[in-house]
């Protein structure tokens, strides 16, 4: 999930800190781990929950191999066509 690779946790409602708040609390974090994120509001999440939901639908739905099938390309006035055989 993309929320994953962004360092926001959906269960522990937080996010991991970034950018100047995450060098300020670097060396607490060394310590304590939960200082390494910050608390999010809980609609945020609702709102990330929903539309993680959606993304799993539509990836699962969309299995179409629209790049692995042969085409006719065809060049007219300086335009490119393409056909499916």
């Amino acid at each position: 999930m993309c929320f994953k690779r962004l360092g926001i946790k959906i269960d522990e409602i937080c996010r991991k800190r970034a950018g100047f708040d995450g060098a300020i609390h670097f060396i607490p974090g060394l310590l304590k781990d939960e200082y390494k994120f910050r608390s999010i509001d809980m609609n945020t999440v609702k709102m990330i929950i929903e539309q993680a939901m959606g993304y799993e639908e539509q990836c699962a739905t969309y299995t179409s191999e629209l790049y692995n099938e042969d085409v006719q390309l065809i060049s007219k006035d300086g335009r490119l066509y393409y056909l499916p055989e």
